[in-house]
């Protein structure tokens, strides 16, 4: 739900991005994902879960990805790409060491004081974004026309493209969620267990 919300939310994101730019979008996302991590450590239900978690830190995460890119895509046309991926690179980073974080807080402090303090590493971090983060281009105000939005998907290319992201999502984080399980029943040693996560992070 998180990352269905991240990525399929670009359609409204993108819209809101480029009528008012970061000035509020940005800081209401850091915001809202970090409460949505404060809730999750409150959380005792499953259906409490899908609602912090999944909902509430999944549209929070998709305005702070969305400024992110998309005001890198404003500075840059030679290097665009490059630039990118330096910036979705982040993601790796924090695949690296938020593991590492959470396997040794949680036996010492337990899982709610855990996701709080991630809350607030989002709040720190993604706060010093609200200040740094700008777009080169000023915002256009526009009405969100239906029309716009289907429109790219008219073309054969941004369609294929689409419906092979909606199915790489589907098998893409299985193995994150199986690997430490699947390690532990193949007789690795549980020093390493911890560590298979951010060793797959850091090479992806």
């Amino acid at each position: 739900m998180q990352t269905f919300l991240v990525t399929g939310s670009n359609l409204i994101m993108g819209n809101l991005f480029d009528s008012y730019g970061t000035k509020w979008i940005l800081p209401i996302g850091t915001v809202v994902y970090s409460l949505g991590l404060m809730l999750l450590s409150l959380s005792t239900e499953f259906y409490q879960i899908i609602l912090t978690q999944g909902i509430i830190c999944g549209v929070g995460a998709a305005a702070v990805f969305n400024c992110a890119t998309n005001s890198t895509l404003t500075w840059f046309f030679k290097y665009r790409a490059a630039a990118l991926g330096i910036v979705v690179a982040g993601s790796s980073i924090g695949g690296i060491v938020l593991p590492i974080f959470m396997n040794k807080l949680i036996p010492r402090i337990g899982f709610p004081w855990t996701v709080r303090i991630l809350g607030f590493v989002v709040l720190l971090f993604c706060g010093l974004a609200c200040f740094t983060v700008k777009s080169r281009l000023p915002p256009r105000p526009k009405p969100l026309i239906i029309a716009d939005v289907v429109k790219p998907f008219r073309e054969v290319t941004f369609s294929l493209v689409v419906a092979s992201s909606f199915f790489v999502f589907w098998g893409l984080y299985l193995p994150f969620n199986y690997l430490n399980i699947q390690a532990q029943q193949q007789g690795i040693s549980p020093e390493l267990v911890p560590y298979i996560l951010p060793i797959l992070n850091a090479v992806r």
